[in-house]
């Protein structure tokens, strides 16, 4: 059950979890009934119960227990998000308890319930927030006619079977290339035959988002321990990770930002493992599909190509070029990522001559032209008009393009978690440019450092340049650059380790991961009270 060690298959046991979670919880609570409740809850007392004991007859009676209190709870409390949250939390806590009272509280154990607890958060989260609430140009999935957003773009593909033979320009969000699209499409066709009165529930869709933010968080845990770092680093890796909010926001959305940055993370995890093991084919082969496959998903993870390239280069230069196969190797990466990432761009631009670096302009959001370079770029302070890229982005990060400000309690809460979250980017820089120092005078990992280090260089001038060609609030949000967290997170465990090391600064260091894990849990606070608020809102603000 250690989902992150690398001898267990992560990508399986979350696939299986979803398909669970598709078939009982339906993407949607109000769509589940008490039996789907006892089902899932079940599920989880069972995988809890098997981390505690690694016994099949207590995973027999936890899952049977579990199925019938919460199962019978669900008969007479209406509301499952309040059951789901408070219900999952408290079994948690009750697991986490056990473990250390019976000393079974090992390092994989506490990695292990800190992703999945990361997971359960994800599925609530999925569960309370509908297809059009909190989402990002997915638009409406309507019966009558095809929204010109992603949610249309799913829609046509399931009528027709195919993507619309005509210019892109015309139609939105429909630029973007198909996989998402056409997973969805598909999916949702297979789905309506097995479950023909659920056959326009696209809240189902969340289980797929929510097992690509999941593996998203994973595979960025598995590449942050290939480094030399501590125990205790790895497990405030983890916890950050598993309760990192822009991976809890992206398990409920449905466009196509999050399968894009699973398979840019992949290829990362996939040429790392391929450059540290005697260059196997099957990972360069990984990654070569990683690559491709992402950028059938988003142009924009051609990116990947920078960390990827260093690490190919490295590999030349590291047998200057002497091994034939790794020749063979690099014409099938080619011949692998090459069609799949730009068949789409290469049709539109010879069937229509649309640029294969074509945006539409988001005119349905506020110009933020009368700001100047310096107030995008260093005014912190006055930011009632959301301009400033570093602020918005790293609010975004946490909660969206969302202000829970008109709220006390969550309005404070909000400003808790994006405070701490800011502390902890500002150490994170400092520990990139320790982290590169370090490698270069140690000449450990100085490859992979550098490929990461030039992933955050390459992805921040890409963004930068994308906020000032289209000035949009939109523009700004973390989710065009979330795989820097895979960097930035690195560089604070490894600083964290460093002044650890001090005597006289370990007091600093203990205070940091402490920071770590009380972003972690407001993080999950927020997080599995929100339908609350939501509640809240469309009485009173509405």
């Amino acid at each position: 059950m250690e989902i992150v060690k690398r001898k267990t298959y992560p990508v399986l046991l979350t696939v299986a979890a979803c398909l669970f979670l598709i078939v009982f919880a339906k993407g949607k609570s109000g769509l589940m009934t008490a039996p789907d409740l006892a089902a899932v809850f079940a599920g989880l007392c069972g995988v809890l119960a098997w981390t505690a004991t690694k016994k099949v007859l207590p995973v027999i009676i936890a899952a049977s227990a579990g199925g019938i209190i919460y199962g019978a709870s669900g008969l007479f409390v209406s509301n499952y998000d309040l059951i789901l949250t408070a219900g999952g939390a408290v079994l948690f806590m009750i697991c986490a308890v056990y473990l250390r009272a019976c000393g079974r509280l090992d390092r994989e154990s506490l990695i292990f319930l800190i992703f999945a607890a990361g997971f359960w958060i994800g599925f609530c989260y999925a569960q309370y927030t509908d297809t059009w609430l909190r989402q990002n140009d997915v638009g409406d999935f309507m019966p009558d006619k095809f929204d010109p957003h992603h949610a249309g773009y799913i829609d046509y593909i399931r009528h027709y079977g195919w993507i619309p033979n005509a210019d892109v320009r015309e139609m939105d969000q429909w630029y973007h290339p198909p996989l998402h699209h056409l997973i969805c499409a598909y999916f949702m066709r297979g789905y309506g035959l097995v479950f023909p009165s659920l056959t326009r529930n696209y809240e189902v869709l969340q289980m797929l988002t929510l097992g690509y933010s999941f593996l998203s968080s994973v595979f960025m845990f598995r590449i942050v321990r290939m480094f030399d770092i501590s125990e205790k680093a790895e497990t405030t890796a983890a916890l950050f990770l598993a309760f990192f909010p822009i991976f809890i926001i992206n398990a409920g959305e449905l466009n196509n930002d999050i399968l894009s940055v699973m398979l840019f993370v992949m290829s990362i995890y996939f040429i790392f493992r391929w450059f540290r093991e005697g260059y196997r084919l099957r990972y360069i082969v990984g990654s070569a599909f990683a690559v491709g496959l992402g950028m059938m998903t988003k142009l924009s993870v051609w990116l990947a190509a920078v960390p990827v390239g260093i690490i190919l280069l490295a590999a030349l230069i590291r047998t200057r070029g002497k091994e034939i196969r790794l020749w063979g190797q690099y014409i099938l990466f080619a011949l692998i990522s090459f069609p799949l990432g730009l068949w789409f761009p290469v049709r539109n631009l010879i069937g229509w001559g649309v640029p294969p670096t074509y945006i539409p302009v988001p005119l349905y959001d506020k110009s933020l032209e009368e700001y100047s370079v310096f107030q995008r770029l260093f005014d912190f302070i006055d930011n009632s008009g959301y301009y400033n890229i570093p602020y918005y982005a790293a609010w975004s990060a946490v909660f969206d393009d969302d202000d829970y400000r008109v709220h006390a309690f969550w309005g404070l809460l909000s400003f808790v978690v994006f405070a701490l979250f800011a502390i902890l980017a500002v150490v994170a820089a400092a520990g990139i440019v320790y982290m590169m120092v370090r490698a270069f005078k140690t000449k450990k990992n100085v490859w992979e450092t550098s490929a990461l280090v030039m992933l955050v260089v390459a992805e921040l001038i890409s963004y930068t340049v994308f906020c000032f060609k289209f000035p949009y609030p939109c523009t700004m949000n973390f989710r065009y650059i979330i795989p820097v967290t895979v960097t930035f997170l690195l560089g604070f465990v490894t600083l964290n380790d460093r002044i650890g090391e001090s005597a006289s600064f370990k007091t600093i260091s203990t205070l940091l991961r402490g920071a770590v894990v009380i972003f972690a849990v407001l993080s999950a606070v927020f997080y599995l009270t929100l339908w609350a608020y939501d509640l809240w809102y469309a009485q009173n603000i509405v």
